[in-house]
């Protein structure tokens, strides 16, 4: 994976986890601002996503800083 985001407002309460395991593999994490059903909409899923990951960013520019 080159990113993962996290929802800041999820349910699995595993955040911390996530983050130190991205660190310490050199993913770089993003911290979405909602809840994971926010999440979920602005991915086009009817339901909740706590976590996704970009394994191939295509053309877009998601991984520029």
């Amino acid at each position: 994976s080159k990113l993962i985001v996290i929802a800041s407002k999820n349910k699995s309460g595993r955040m911390g986890d996530m983050m130190h395991i991205a660190k310490l593999s050199g993913v770089k994490v993003e911290v979405f601002e909602g809840t994971s059903m926010d999440l979920g909409v602005v991915c086009g899923k009817p339901y909740s996503v706590s976590v996704l990951s970009v394994i191939e960013p295509g053309n877009s520019n998601i991984l520029k800083d």
